[in-house]
């Protein structure tokens, strides 16, 4: 049906003298006409590549053809399978996407299956609920000496009121004019009006919280969301979001170099973080080559507040007793964004080994919030924590 048949429609069913007011009738009929149009999905250069349990991987030959945030729609023939919602995009071909309704498991040939995509209109929350780790709320790599809550969020500016202990509100600052608005940045029309921000003593009770309802967004520190939680299938593939401070380094002594085993290092990982943390090498190769293959051994540095478990973890991975011995060791330092290797901290004596993700738990009904608001790094980095480790 074209705009201007829409548009009759409509006015006939005007009643009242809004029905003579022609000219308003046609325009608001073909705004709504164009919202009908655009919000339907359409058809994608993409196939499915695996599902299990709710969750789906999708793959496209186009990089801008799934988007975060996107609800994707399933068909085999005529008939409607499912829809899903993007949430991380894995690679630039490649994105992870959660089963809001429907089922997939049943199909024995995912690569025929339609896809179709809709981009999820662009709208404001008028609150968005989050937590975020206390101030005595040590990690097994640092503790937070002082915290705050950064006042710009999302390309929004914010002023901050102090509720109570450990509860804050963020109110977001009124922009002056339609001029000034149309230089914020895009994500920026998302940005919540209010930020309720609570500060947690415990993981735990955070949480619950969470399972609760009484949070719509939290994030924990690197290794402390529970076995439990990272087993549930609300929470199981949540985003990590990459903080723009803290590195985990290999002190070695002073023009050498040594050979760190990798697999030891992922285990400590795995065990210790539950891979939160970020091997470096997915941010830049290697600055220079080692020049031994019998393995450092590793020496926990003790201001770690998770030395002890750490060094067992590395330990128990073996290496050469005989080996040399290197420091473990925490920098709350920035990590230059892509220019690492141009920072200040970078010599030959320290050779980074993790960069710090936090895990970043979105309640079902908000799945899409992160894209929208800058992914899972804008959640990571609101958290100021200026570090007692040097």
């Amino acid at each position: 049906m074209c705009p201007r048949r829409f548009a009759q429609r409509v006015l006939s069913d005007t009643p009242g003298p809004a029905r003579h007011d022609s000219k308003l009738a046609v325009a608001v009929a073909v705004l709504m006409w164009v919202g009908v149009a655009s919000a339907q999905p359409r058809e994608l250069p993409a196939r499915v590549l695996w599902t299990h349990d709710g969750v789906v991987y999708v793959a496209s030959p186009d990089s801008n053809a799934l988007a975060l945030g996107m609800t994707l729609e399933f068909t085999r023939g005529r008939k409607r399978l499912g829809t899903a919602v993007v949430l991380r995009k894995l690679d630039t071909y490649v994105a992870l996407a959660r089963l809001g309704s429907g089922s997939l498991d049943r199909e024995k040939r995912l690569e025929k299956l339609r896809v179709r995509g809709e981009v999820a209109a662009v709208s404001r929350l008028a609150k968005l609920r989050l937590g975020l780790p206390g101030r005595d709320r040590p990690n097994l790599l640092f503790r937070c000496s002082r915290t705050s809550v950064y006042g710009r969020f999302a390309g929004a500016d914010y002023s901050t009121d102090t509720l109570r202990a450990g509860a804050l509100r963020l109110v977001r600052t009124a922009v002056a004019s339609e001029a000034a608005s149309a230089l914020l940045p895009a994500e920026s029309a998302a940005a919540p009006d209010t930020l309720d921000v609570r500060l947690f003593t415990e993981s735990a009770d955070q949480e619950i919280a969470l399972e609760r309802g009484e949070l719509d967004v939290a994030v924990f520190w690197p290794g402390e969301l529970s076995p439990r939680l990272r087993a549930d299938p609300r929470w199981r593939d949540a985003a990590r979001g990459l903080r723009s401070r803290g590195v985990l380094v290999a002190l070695l002594p002073l023009r050498d170099t040594v050979h760190v085993r990798e697999e030891a290092l992922a285990a400590m990982n795995r065990e210790a973080f539950g891979g939160d943390l970020l091997a470096w090498r997915e941010l830049e190769p290697p600055a220079w080559t080692a020049d031994g293959e019998q393995g450092a051994r590793f020496e926990a540095d003790p201001a770690l507040p998770g030395a002890k478990l750490l060094e067992r973890l590395l330990e128990r991975a073996g290496g050469n007793p005989q080996a040399r011995t290197v420091r473990l060791a925490y920098m709350d330092v920035a990590l230059a964004a892509g220019d690492a290797l141009g920072a200040t901290w970078r010599t030959r004596s320290v050779q980074p080994l993790f960069a710090l993700r936090c895990p970043v738990l979105v309640t079902p009904a908000l799945s899409g919030v992160l894209a929208r608001l800058g992914g899972a790094d804008a959640f990571a980095n609101l958290l100021r924590c200026d570090s007692s480790v040097p």
